[in-house]
């Protein structure tokens, strides 16, 4: 098996490594990123805590990522990642092998498929599994590991028939499911109706039943399960009395520089900023809903009010907004910090949601006043008029948002609260301090295992 395998490019290797620490292996869909995406910032927190813990080797779960492709670390983890082994190249190596995965028959998908916010579970046969744990050996130099990490449910269903042959005896399997998808499942189910739409019907409830039994068979395989919620936490703290859950929140710096005063932008148009990834689609589809049935309200109400759409992957419906009523769509930035310096309301106008907006925590980080329907908020533990204006419906969020707009002394004390909040429950520094004790004690309390000095050091 291992003979014939073309081995991918690895990531060159800048760091002494003892042989006695664990060895880790970090299973996850990006890279991490000091400035992108939520779940980059959350995989971001997650590998600073595993690299203070171990040696980490990552698993790079992107089917879509070339064999020749450089793979380019930031410079912050060039020093925390010891070897890259990614999936794609893996798959481009024998397509046949994965033919199931990369282009699955219709019987497959309707057997197997569970659908997910960010993926398809969709589990390794046996000889994938063999593949990519020849892969894994091969550029790690390791055998087995002390951890395998697990970002998300679908990659760790990819990984589950293969978890005993990378885990050492007696060693940790961990998933960080991020969010329960069951239960955002089950609402979008209920909201569909057979006489209109029967095959949507259908499908929506066979989703629901096949991401229960995901559910299960991933609590029976994986050892320890991570959350960004305590709500999360009690959904499956009823669902597996015995399970070993910790809440694992999003996490986001805090930016040294105070937020600009309302008083600096005196006599400028009142300003809205929406900062997301458009190309997730209950961003694209809260802001698209935003535009059409509260929008227009703002604007009768302030006549001059702006909103600018700023993150990667606007869709084309979204864009024909753009220089309408105020509307700018930036698209991606560089930097998010000067549309949330100048902004007066964040707005968090997603209608569904399954993970916690880091977003969310981003804005109020900020200091800026945001405007969120509950089902965006409550994951936070955002309370209204506390730390945020939580709306019910369309009609609460755009009565908030205006009161807002017209009112400095509510935007400046919402603004102070929300910032302590985040600051108090969220910064990075103590979660991931947090974090990190939470796994040097369940390392300490797995088998202990000596390694031999195997890694590899230096160009290949």
């Amino acid at each position: 098996m291992e003979e014939d395998f073309q081995a991918p490019q690895e990531v060159l290797l800048n760091m002494t490594r003892s042989a006695s620490r664990p060895r880790l292996l970090f299973i996850t869909p990006y890279l991490p990123s000091v400035s992108g995406g939520g779940a980059q910032l959350r995989i971001r927190a997650s590998l600073e805590a595993l690299a203070a813990a171990g040696e980490v080797h990552l698993l790079l779960c992107n089917a879509a990522q070339d064999a020749r492709a450089q793979i380019e670390l930031e410079t912050p983890f060039k020093s925390q990642i010891c070897s890259v082994t990614v999936l794609g190249a893996v798959m481009q190596a024998k397509p046949m092998v994965w033919a199931s995965q990369l282009q699955p028959s219709a019987l497959r998908k309707l057997l197997c498929l569970a659908w997910v916010t960010t993926g398809r579970i969709n589990p390794a046969t046996r000889k994938q599994s063999a593949e990519l744990v020849a892969a894994i050996r091969a550029n790690a130099d390791a055998e087995r590991f002390d951890l395998v990490f697990a970002m998300q449910a679908h990659w760790a269903a990819l990984l589950s028939p293969a978890l005993d042959q990378l885990l050492l005896p007696g060693g940790v399997s961990m998933l960080d499911w991020d969010a329960a998808e069951a239960p955002a499942m089950r609402a979008i189910a209920a909201r569909s109706r057979f006489g209109n739409q029967p095959l949507q019907f259908l499908s929506a409830w066979a989703n629901v039943l096949k991401l229960s039994f995901h559910e299960k068979a991933l609590f029976r395989r994986w050892q320890h399960a991570l959350y960004a919620s305590p709500l999360d936490v009690d959904y499956f703290s009823q669902r597996s009395p015995r399970g070993k859950l910790y809440c694992l929140v999003n996490t986001v710096d805090m930016p040294e520089l105070a937020p600009l005063s309302a008083a600096s932008r005196a006599g400028t148009a009142p300003q809205v900023v929406f900062v997301a990834s458009m190309s997730y689609w209950p961003n694209n589809q809260g802001i698209l809903m935003f535009l059409r049935d509260i929008w227009p309200a703002v604007r009768a109400a302030l006549p001059y009010a702006e909103l600018k759409v700023v993150g990667r992957g606007p869709s084309p419906e979204l864009r024909g907004f753009d220089g309408r009523d105020g509307v700018v769509v930036v698209g991606e930035v560089v930097s998010v910090e000067p549309f949330y310096r100048s902004a007066d309301v964040a707005i968090a106008p997603m209608q569904f949601s399954v993970g916690s907006a880091i977003k969310i925590l981003e804005a109020l980080a900020y200091g800026t006043p945001l405007v969120g329907f509950e089902v965006s908020t409550m994951r936070h533990g955002l309370r209204d008029g506390v730390h945020a204006a939580v709306a019910k419906d369309k009609a609460d969020f755009e009565h908030k948002l205006i009161g807002l707009l017209q009112d400095a002394d509510s935007r400046r004390w919402l603004s102070q609260a929300g910032r302590a909040y985040v600051q108090e429950r969220f910064a990075r520094d103590s979660v991931v301090r947090d974090f990190r004790a939470y796994l040097g004690g369940v390392l300490a309390r797995s088998e202990p295992h000596a390694h031999a000095s195997s890694a590899k050091n230096g160009s290949q």
